[in-house]
């Protein structure tokens, strides 16, 4: 499997796209029980970039699973190295790439014809807690939260870490019964906006992969 997509899951997963976690059963009563039971079928993330330059990068990352089958769909925008430049014939600076992940029965494809082992060895969670968070409000139903997290808490809150320059504002929403939406917006350490808007569903999926 090509490298680059190993990352691009890795990284995707780790700020919250999924999270895998064993059921509860303890009576679910506001937005933080619901983070902690948090078992999606399918979760959205839109993400968008805005370089303090101006540009405007942006990307939505589909995550669909059934069992421990799962199929991740990709689209996102970066800069065009010179070395693209010249491959793609194109010196316009951004460029989109897209693709798929396929894992079955245990093993992992771009293409769906050649299959291999896991890229990613590592426990993926979203780790909501209240002791994590600053500035909490939360709302009389529990079911949406406004938060602040300080940077140097976020690997332990979202599994990764963000060069956030100030605190990463973090809003979740619930409809009673789970948690249906996640918003984090920051500033970055060099200037830019970054915003990811991430949802979830729970219907259950039938996943279709290449014969």
């Amino acid at each position: 499997m090509k490298k680059i997509l190993c990352l691009i899951l890795a990284a995707v997963l780790c700020l919250g796209c999924t999270v895998a976690l064993a059921s509860c059963k303890e009576e679910v009563t506001d937005v933080f029980t619901y983070a902690e039971n948090l078992a999606p079928t399918r979760t959205t993330t839109f993400v968008t970039y805005k370089a303090a330059n101006g540009d405007v990068l942006e990307g939505e990352y589909v995550l669909e699973v059934n069992g421990d089958d799962a199929i991740f769909t990709y689209t996102y925008d970066k800069y065009r190295t010179a070395e693209e430049a010249i491959e793609d014939n194109d010196s316009t600076p951004i460029k989109t790439v897209e693709g798929k992940v396929y894992r079955k029965d245990g093993k992992y494809s771009d293409d769906g014809e050649i299959w291999g082992s896991s890229p990613v060895a590592t426990e993926i969670k979203l780790n909501l807690k209240r002791e994590l968070l600053s500035n909490v409000n939360l709302s009389e139903d529990g079911n949406t939260l406004t938060a602040e997290i300080a940077p140097d808490k976020a690997a332990e809150v979202l599994g990764t870490a963000l060069s956030a320059n100030g605190n990463i504002a973090i809003t979740a929403v619930a409809n009673g019964t789970y948690l249906t939406g996640v918003v984090l917006t920051c500033t970055t350490a060099e200037g830019a906006t970054l915003e990811i808007r991430t949802s979830y569903s729970y219907n259950v999926l039938e996943l279709v992969f290449p014969e």
